[in-house]
């Protein structure tokens, strides 16, 4: 760039240079004619015209004398550099300026919009932070893929590779593995209460005042809740199946052989799981454990299994809901049938 300026500075110069030899050139060949007309020798005997004419050559020298000197090319463009430069500087500084105020106005939104998100998810469960990898709709697309593949391979276990003797039909199949669903929800539950008892009885005072637990205000609820929330992931790490095994199986429902088959125990392990983040929603999510054989087949919530009508024959796998109450965040299964 700093070439082609100097080249550009060149040829201005040297067009101004030719054009003002030129019109030189012209005076002076107009001078040349005017005294060759004249005789030298009556000039030359004429000192009075003598004296005019080397006047009128230097009046001509004079008037035609260059008005300007050629300036030093090196000084001048670094004269121009230096004026760059401090336009440059210039424009520098009003651009960081500038970013800081953006990054100021940037900073005030986001802590704006933090404040009114906030607010708004605050008690709010139909607005999910997208942060939150446990957020319902995850956990609902969740509960779908336990029922197309870990379901799948513990159905595939209880009707097909199961000792000939022990294997059972589909109908019975279905049964047990929606029964041990619902006893993990139900074990869920029941170990979440006892946690939020902890909490509170942790929060009433000192432990020597042998007062009753009290129930916690609506105002620290919300905070507890968030709490258990956030170390729900947590908490799972430390689940241990075999104590998961006896829990859920304190009856004897189940036949000691299923419960010791690796399918059954991976989905067994995914049910608890699953039951788990979603009770420790704010609110907690609901499955719909309520609806049963023989009441209407409502095609919004629940897909057909293999058959279909009107009414509820059996419920193969519960819709599950945002909460009580709320919207539906995954559908279920169930056989249809025409009769009552």
């Amino acid at each position: 760039m700093e070439q082609v300026s100097k080249g550009l500075i060149w040829m201005e110069r040297e067009l101004d240079v030719k054009t003002e030899a030129n019109i030189m050139k012209e005076k002076l060949h107009a001078v040349r004619e005017k005294y060759q007309k004249a005789n030298y020798a009556e000039i030359k005997g004429n000192n009075k015209s003598f004296i005019e004419w080397n006047e009128d050559l230097l009046s001509f020298c004079k008037a035609n004398r260059r008005k300007y000197q050629m300036e030093n090319r090196t000084e001048k463009i670094d004269r121009q550099i230096f004026e760059l430069q401090m336009i440059i500087s210039q424009k520098e500084e009003e651009i960081e300026k500038l970013r800081d105020e953006l990054k100021e106005e940037r900073d005030n939104k986001d802590h704006a919009l933090n404040r009114l998100d906030d607010l708004l998810k605050h008690g709010n469960p139909e607005i999910s932070d997208l942060s939150d990898e446990n957020r319902p709709t995850n956990l609902g697309q969740r509960f779908k893929q336990l029922y197309e593949e870990e379901w799948t391979d513990a159905f595939e276990f209880l009707t097909e590779k199961r000792e000939t003797d022990l294997r059972v039909d589909d109908r019975r199949a279905i049964g047990i593995l929606y029964e041990m669903l619902k006893r993990c929800e139900k074990l869920c539950e029941k170990e979440q209460a006892a946690q939020h008892l902890e909490l509170a009885t942790l929060v009433r005072g000192p432990c020597f005042f042998k007062a009753d637990v009290p129930k916690i205000q609506e105002k620290y609820s919300a905070l507890f809740m968030e709490f258990f929330k956030g170390i729900a992931d947590e908490t799972l790490k430390y689940l241990p199946m075999t104590d998961l095994v006896v829990e859920i199986n304190k009856d004897g429902y189940f036949q000691h052989d299923i419960l010791q088959n690796p399918e059954i125990r991976t989905y067994l392990q995914k049910c608890f799981n699953i039951c788990w983040l979603m009770l420790a929603q704010h609110p907690p999510m609901l499955m719909d454990f309520e609806t049963k054989s023989g009441h209407t087949l409502d095609i919004n919530v629940f897909e057909p299994y293999s058959s279909r009508g009107p009414i509820i024959s059996e419920v193969v796998w519960p819709p599950v809901y945002l909460h009580k109450g709320g919207p539906l965040v995954c559908k279920g299964y169930s056989e249809g049938s025409k009769k009552q």
